[in-house]
């Protein structure tokens, strides 16, 4: 048993937690689009609604890459590696909410 898979769950967990406390507060993090430009909500209801269908999302599929990695024994190398899908859902988001018009990028 693999008692470091525990992480990848708790991140879920306080992520999630964090996310419907501040429900209306930009919660992605992704620093490419930070850094480089300056972001503007055009729809800000919506866009919310949407992030935080993200949330659950990202919260849910860390908790099970924890129970995965807890369940089968998974090598130490993947609980870093499920941080990797962390990213990528959250880039999803912004390619979504700039796709339905919800942001835009300067």
């Amino acid at each position: 048993m693999n008692w470091l898979g525990i992480l990848p769950i708790l991140m879920g967990i306080i992520h999630l937690i964090y996310s419907i406390w501040c429900k209306d507060k930009i919660t992605y993090y992704n620093k490419r689009f930070a850094r480089k430009t300056e972001m503007t909500i055009i729809k800000p209801r919506e866009f919310f609604r949407m992030q935080l269908k993200f949330v659950i999302l990202n919260s849910v599929y860390l908790a099970v890459a924890g129970i995965v990695i807890i369940t089968f024994n998974i090598s130490n190398i993947f609980v870093i590696l499920s941080i990797g899908g962390f990213h990528f859902i959250n880039l999803i988001l912004v390619i979504q909410s700039k796709m339905k018009g919800y942001t835009y990028y300067e």
